[in-house]
């Protein structure tokens, strides 16, 4: 195994980032899709339960799936995904 040495004086920054003017574009909808399909695939995937055995997992994504066009806040998808 090879060792790295690293440097032994402090670094010192002459330069700052100025993040001022910086802006980002969110687009909620998409991320909260995204957070849906995760959170499914986590159930499906992880979830044991033995009264949950045979259970049609994509027919429980679809269920569910139809309330999202109605999601206008964290909170609300939050109580999609615990339904």
């Amino acid at each position: 195994m090879r060792s790295s040495d690293l440097p032994a004086a402090k670094t010192e920054f002459k330069e700052w980032l100025n993040l001022g003017d910086m802006k980002i574009q969110l687009d909620r909808r998409a991320e909260w899709n995204q957070i849906y399909a995760e959170c499914w695939r986590q159930m499906r995937d992880f979830l044991f339960d033995p009264h949950m055995h045979g259970v049609d997992w994509p027919a429980v994504r679809a269920k569910y799936s139809v309330l999202l066009p109605f999601v206008n806040t964290r909170a609300d998808l939050t109580y999609v995904i615990e339904r």
